[in-house]
């Protein structure tokens, strides 16, 4: 779940995003969030830390691009800000709408919605009308753990949680 994840958008551009290690790195340190990308050429970028001022990175990222060049990083962790626990992860989003030159500052997916299961996965995609899905494990409460998915219609800038496989 860890692993690299791929998209390919705009140009035929190949993006990826990946987990990095803390090895290494001084004690307390958040894992890093990296994204390149591979240009036509067959060229691909530097690594980029993409995570911005958020903590507890787990359960791998995931990301989905579109034909207009729209590229949204998605991942789920805590608000450098916020109190311990699964009910506090929330979803990440990071997009960019010129095929992963530049990214607009993190947003919140699921603000009014939060609580993320730390060591699962999520996923996302553009889907052929645009709307943007994301698929994760949801965790309200120490003992709920629904499948839910967040949808936006606007390119991002809001979402609708809805539970598909309440558990």
């Amino acid at each position: 779940i860890r692993g690299a994840q791929l998209a390919i958008g705009r140009d035929d551009t190949v993006h990826v995003v990946w987990n990095g290690s803390t090895k290494g790195a001084p004690p307390r340190s958040p894992a890093p969030l990296y994204y390149a990308q591979r240009s036509r050429n067959g060229s691909f970028s530097a690594q980029r830390d993409v995570r911005g001022d958020t903590k507890a990175l787990d359960g791998g990222a995931s990301i989905a691009a579109s034909a207009k060049g729209e590229v949204f990083i998605v991942w789920h962790g805590a608000p450098a800000e916020a109190e311990p626990g699964e009910e506090h992860r929330v979803v990440f989003v990071l997009k960019s709408t010129d095929n992963g030159t530049t990214f607009a500052p993190v947003t919140i997916a699921n603000l009014n919605d939060q609580g993320v299961c730390a060591c699962c996965s999520l996923k996302t995609m553009v889907a052929p009308d645009g709307e943007l899905l994301t698929l994760y494990r949801a965790a309200r409460t120490k003992t709920q753990r629904d499948i839910t998915v967040l949808s936006s219609r606007d390119g991002g800038a809001t979402f609708t949680p809805r539970i598909v496989g309440p558990w």
